[in-house]
């Protein structure tokens, strides 16, 4: 298994490789996988990583599978990436879902830096969904009312936040 500081490494590439391609994207998309190679799923690698270092928050035998990117926001000075984390839970083939929102400043150069980025994760007062309920219905994580149940924030000091109920 691949460490938090190697999972972020490689997002910060794949990112830097995929930013010059995403300015070519015309128009609204429903999901920007294809557009982002491997960033879906080095996202959630990255949240799961952080996740499972408290595992008072979360679950040690939950498993981050892949994203679905819905929104990529790329400006002067930051890259914001919102989607629906896709894990599962060891020895069950369910699939559960939840929202996340990646934030990252941008360089002078305009290229990512993950020294510093934040995650907003799962929905406080929303149970996670599952894959096959979230395959019918795709707009039941539209709503941007409840507040984040796991708010982290990589700065110099790390700091990590639970809002779980």
């Amino acid at each position: 298994m691949k460490s938090l500081e190697e999972i972020r490494e490689m997002l910060e590439s794949e990112l830097n490789r995929c930013i010059p391609i995403t300015k070519k994207i015309a128009g609204p998309m429903e999901y920007f996988n294809e557009y982002l190679g491997n960033t879906s799923f080095l996202l959630v690698g990255l949240l799961g990583a952080h996740l499972r270092e408290d595992n008072d928050k979360w679950i040690s035998i939950r498993w981050m599978d892949d994203s679905l990117i819905t929104d990529f926001n790329l400006t002067d000075h930051s890259l914001s990436i919102k989607g629906i984390a896709i894990w599962g839970i060891e020895n069950d083939m369910e699939q559960w879902t939840e929202p996340f929102i990646f934030e990252v400043a941008l360089e002078n150069n305009g290229a990512v830096d993950t020294s510093s980025y934040s995650f907003l994760f799962g929905k406080t007062g929303y149970p996670e969904v599952s894959y096959d309920y979230f395959r019918k219905d795709r707009s039941i994580w539209a709503s941007n009312k409840a507040a984040w149940r796991y708010v982290i924030s990589i700065k110099p000091e790390k700091s990590f936040e639970s809002t779980k109920e």
